[in-house]
């Protein structure tokens, strides 16, 4: 089992990059519990993202085998009607929003 203690330095990232991540990505607004069709974003006070750093968890390559360990860190969606979270990667939300700013930013 490979070990990676290094944590990405957190930077704060916007509703909206999360927003337009998502719509890239095909990801669907509605509920996978209830289906409702919309969900909220944890932001906090400045109106960035609130980012939720999780235990160590176990990354498995989908057929059973270890590739890693390490820290957790997520971006959260919360059903506005029945209330259940959907996680998302920090990490990949943030790569993909350096490499995909809009002009203004």
């Amino acid at each position: 089992m490979k070990e990676i203690s290094e944590v990405p330095t957190l930077r704060e990232i916007s509703a909206d990059d999360v927003v337009r991540f998502l719509n890239e990505r095909g990801a669907s607004p509605a509920c996978t519990v209830c289906g409702h069709g919309y969900s909220s974003i944890h932001i906090r006070d400045n109106e960035s993202v609130s980012v939720l750093a999780n235990p160590s968890v176990t990354i498995s390559n989908g057929k059973g085998t270890i590739d890693l360990t390490r820290p957790s860190i997520t971006v959260a969606t919360e059903c506005d009607n029945c209330g259940h979270y959907r996680f998302f990667s920090y990490v990949k939300i943030l790569n993909w929003a350096d490499k995909n700013r809009g002009p203004h930013e």
